[in-house]
């Protein structure tokens, strides 16, 4: 099937749907527990409008840290202040939409 827009639609098989949906229940929450540690570690308010979202970012692009990974984790709202966890060396970072993160 597809939609208005010509994309392929495809229904999952009910094992496949029940399965994702518990894996995005997993997802979802493992990602707001990293983000609230960030955002702890950083001072950023949470609320109930705090974005929290995985964004790897190669390596050596946001900080200059070699290897590891770069993700932007939590961010303020309106997007004015955004923490990010980087590994190695281990640390969580401040970021906002000019300076990266």
């Amino acid at each position: 099937m597809t939609d208005n827009n010509g994309l392929k639609q495809v229904a999952l098989h009910p094992d496949d749907l029940f399965r994702m949906q518990r894996l995005s229940e997993e997802v979802s929450g493992r990602l707001k527990e990293m983000g609230m540690i960030v955002a702890r570690t950083l001072g950023i308010p949470v609320d109930a409008n705090t974005i929290f979202k995985f964004e790897p970012r190669p390596a050596g692009v946001v900080f200059g840290y070699p290897g590891g990974q770069h993700v932007n984790l939590v961010c303020t709202p309106d997007g004015s202040v955004c923490g990010c966890y980087v590994d190695p060396p281990g640390i969580c970072v401040q970021g906002n939409p000019t300076t990266g993160c």
